[in-house]
């Protein structure tokens, strides 16, 4: 089976430090991966390479078999890759039901279908699955500034999977939030990933909102993969010992 994103010998060098070095693994199609590193390891800046934020000094990236590095983020979003960011990239001063019609156009539409299309761009069936699935029922026409932590986490998420994407990225998604949103958040993402095959690769600190929901393990440190492999195997070989959470 092909890998749904493959990755070789992606490096990303500012000046003579290597942030990410010659860092190399594959997802499958399905697959729940788990990233995880002290912190200035260079897990966020790889992904900003494998995403399009940044362009990568050497490697490839393949999706689907297809080389997409260096490919813009939003040419990578239209392919069906999502992300979501430590800070809740949201518009504060719109309702929730706005907020995901806005991601889903900002995905899935063009200038022209803005312009000439429905208010709701065709949308509103689907941000109403969003709010449902996500439990954000009741939340609908709060403006998203004056939501909680928790529940603007969970509009986050919520917002990247308007277009249905069949690869989301997960930057620290559970941290800071206490155990009573930590846990509807992690079985919304197991129910997800059952029910659509969505593919996630999670970068977390939180080492306990991991390991009951991840497949495998991707170690970082100092830029470098010192570790990958099932959940239960990485944990045992010792390598997360000195990470910071």
């Amino acid at each position: 089976m092909t890998a749904l994103l493959s990755v070789n010998n992606l490096t990303r060098r500012f000046g003579r430090r290597a942030a990410v070095d010659a860092v190399s693994f594959e997802i499958a199609p399905g697959e729940i991966l788990g990233v995880v590193g002290p912190g200035g390891s260079g897990k966020s800046i790889l992904f900003d390479c494998i995403l399009g934020r940044l362009a990568p000094s050497a490697g490839e990236v393949r999706l689907d078999g297809r080389p997409v590095t260096g490919m813009r983020a939003r040419d990578m979003s239209r392919l069906g890759v999502a992300r979501t960011f430590q800070r809740a990239q949201l518009f504060p001063q719109l309702t929730v039901r706005d907020n995901l019609i806005a991601a889903g156009q900002e995905r899935r539409g063009s200038l022209w279908s803005r312009l000439v299309g429905p208010p709701d761009a065709g949308l509103a069936d689907t941000a109403a699955e969003m709010i449902a699935f996500f439990r954000l029922d009741g939340l609908a026409v709060q403006t998203a500034g004056n939501l909680s932590e928790g529940q603007q986490k969970l509009l986050d998420i919520a917002m990247a999977f308007m277009a249905r994407p069949r690869l989301v990225v997960l930057d620290e998604p559970a941290t800071d939030l206490d155990e009573t949103v930590r846990e509807p958040l992690r079985e919304r993402l197991r129910a997800i990933n059952a029910q659509a095959g969505t593919t996630f690769v999670i970068i977390e600190r939180n080492l306990d909102f991991m390991a009951s929901l991840v497949t495998h393990l991707l170690v970082l440190a100092e830029g470098r993969v010192v570790a990958l492999g099932d959940v239960q195997s990485v944990l045992a070989s010792g390598m997360l010992a000195s990470d910071d959470g």
